[in-house]
């Protein structure tokens, strides 16, 4: 069993969204390529992703962007 930092938060899509300042479809097309972090299904029709996870993301991306400028 994975553990869960018991601060973190689910995400749901819009935040997720929100967060990354990606659009749904790009969103899911990265989770299938596993270039983004895959969700966690939380009822039979609802899925969310750890806030800690997307954070870590998004970090890495501009970590990526900025080795990239220089």
């Amino acid at each position: 069993m994975a553990a869960v930092n018991r601060d973190d938060r689910v995400l749901r899509i819009r935040q997720a969204m929100a967060v990354t300042g990606l659009g749904r479809t790009c969103l899911y097309s990265l989770v299938k390529e596993g270039r983004f972090p895959a969700p966690i299904k939380l009822t039979h029709y609802s899925v969310g992703w750890l806030d800690s996870e997307v954070r870590a993301w998004l970090a890495d991306r501009v970590d990526a962007s900025r080795k990239a400028a220089a």
